[in-house]
């Protein structure tokens, strides 16, 4: 096992991985679990993450973030997805955040990020976050029509294992230098690049669909959106995007 990390062949799922590993292993503060292929790849609730064997970024990393307040949580979701569309930006243009945990290039899924806490006491022990990244799967299985790869975007190939280094050292970064300053900036960034932000859209939640249009999340991570007569909040899962 490398000092910072590991990269498996193939396992179920690196989060589930990670979590084996800390029980049985010293790990760094930092430290992250790869591999080529996932099993039984989770996605956030009971959905499953679909990839091709040895073709995307699909990796966990072990945060323990102490300069974080248990109130402000959701700012851990605001950097590692931030991270990704910063690794991103470098190779293509359109990279918006859909919240909560999805990263969309031209309105199609490029990515999508599962986070898993544990606290104690008023701190977060530990923090677990699953990143899975379409690289280089061209086709993807049928009904999934609305995901894309980098390499659909590009028409390039891209070294997995460099691909993952890179987003976690810009991950690496942002949590190293965690203050009131990079709080607000983080925030600001987060909003400016948010799924649909300022655009009437359709929606739909328990009461059926309606127009409106998002403005925002709440310290919470709550999303904002605005119906005119009114400013709706939602916590995940009580409101879904129509296209």
């Amino acid at each position: 096992m490398n000092a910072n990390y590991i990269f498996l062949d193939k396992t179920d799922s690196t989060n589930l991985q990670l979590k084996r590993l800390i029980q049985t292993e010293t790990t760094p503060e930092f430290f992250y679990c790869a591999t080529g292929f996932q099993s039984s790849g989770k996605g956030t609730g009971t959905n499953k993450w679909h990839s091709e064997k040895d073709k995307n970024a699909l990796f966990s990393i072990l945060l323990r973030p102490q300069s974080i307040e248990l109130s402000n949580q959701f700012l851990i979701s605001k950097i590692i997805s931030l991270s990704i569309l910063e690794f991103l930006n470098q190779h293509t243009n359109n990279v918006k955040i859909k919240w909560p945990n999805d990263i969309f290039v031209n309105d199609k899924k490029i990515a999508g990020i599962l986070i898993e806490v544990e606290t104690k006491g008023n701190y977060f022990e530990k923090v677990i976050a699953g990143v899975g990244l379409n690289l280089n799967q061209e086709k993807f299985p049928y009904g999934l029509t609305n995901a894309v790869s980098l390499k659909n975007i590009c028409n390039t190939d891209f070294n997995i294992k460099q691909s993952i280094n890179e987003i976690v050292e810009i991950i690496r970064n942002k949590f190293s230098n965690i203050s009131n300053y990079f709080v607000e900036k983080t925030n600001k960034l987060y909003e400016s690049n948010l799924f649909k932000i300022n655009e009437i859209s359709k929606f739909r939640d328990k009461d059926g669909d309606f127009n409106g249009k998002i403005i925002g999340v709440n310290e919470f991570g709550q999303l904002l959106i605005d119906c005119e007569d009114s400013v709706r909040t939602y916590s995940f899962k009580e409101v879904e995007y129509l296209f």
